[in-house]
């Protein structure tokens, strides 16, 4: 029988991603039901009279699902990205530390650069 800590996944990213997918799943499912309720277009009045509405209507919940999922799943890594970076004072990810730098033998070169337009007056 395998331990429950290796069925778990070891990044917190994979439960995180199907979180926000249900939440934006479940804002879909709120979403076509006022979309019905309020008969937008008289599509709740076109399914109930015609023979595949009820597959029409499951067919759209289903794809405006997949797709208010993945915005969502979207947002809330965008989000998470501005929250990581929070406590660093500059700008950009943290980069590669000056010493190792060093140990590469790496060294800065110089560059000329040449206007490529007169100034203004």
């Amino acid at each position: 029988m395998p331990d429950q800590k290796e069925t778990q996944s070891k990044s917190p990213l994979v439960p995180f991603l199907v979180k926000n997918a249900a939440i934006g799943f479940l804002i879909a499912l709120v979403f076509v039901g006022a979309i019905l309720v309020f008969n937008v277009g008289n599509l709740m009045t076109v399914a109930m009279q015609s023979g595949v509405g009820v597959f029409a209507i499951a067919l759209m919940t289903i794809m405006i699902g997949l797709t208010f999922a993945s915005l969502q799943m979207g947002f809330a890594v965008m989000f998470r990205a501005e929250t990581i970076g929070k406590n660093d004072d500059d700008r950009g990810g943290p980069g590669i530390p000056t010493n190792d730098i060093q140990n590469l033998g790496l060294q800065p070169i110089s560059a000329r650069a040449h206007r490529t337009r007169k100034p203004d007056r």
